[in-house]
């Protein structure tokens, strides 16, 4: 079961890699305003995103089974109450996976808040070019619209 766990782990660091990676070019199509480019980009986050889901309902479901808790229970379970059943090498490869589960998802945090606030202030520029070209006068640059 051991096995299983930091196998379950092991993927869901490779899907949070990709998370990062996909967040990282949807903030340079945000940057460079390359529609599509991020409209790719955001569907691959989609489906990676998903699959992480999946991947988590996977572990849950494992130690719901394997030390026989509710499903809430599991949920909440940090991976420091699991290290116990670890020993020698895998105690200390179950430690570096949880250092670095943890810096991707600061990582992961930090760029999707600069994404958001990149798009929202594109969308905030969007606003006030049409609110120009829809003012009451409708001339722009001495040029009737």
């Amino acid at each position: 079961m051991l096995t299983k766990l930091f196998t379950y782990l092991k993927h869901e660091q490779q899907l949070l890699i990709q998370l990062v990676s996909l967040a990282e070019e949807q903030q340079q199509a945000l940057v460079k305003y390359n529609i599509s480019r991020l409209e790719e980009v955001t569907r691959f986050q989609e489906e990676v995103a998903a699959s992480l889901r999946n991947a988590e309902e996977q572990r849950i479901n494992m130690l719901m089974n394997w030390l026989k808790i509710s499903r809430a229970k599991a949920i909440g379970l940090k991976l420091s109450a699991v290290e116990k059943y670890f020993k020698d090498e895998e105690l200390l490869e179950i430690r570096k996976l949880k250092v670095n589960l943890k810096k991707l998802l600061t990582t992961l945090k930090s760029v999707n808040s600069n994404n958001r606030i990149l798009s929202n202030r594109a969308k905030r520029s969007v606003n006030e070019v049409l609110e120009i070209f829809t003012s009451g006068s409708r001339h722009v640059c001495n040029v009737t619209v």
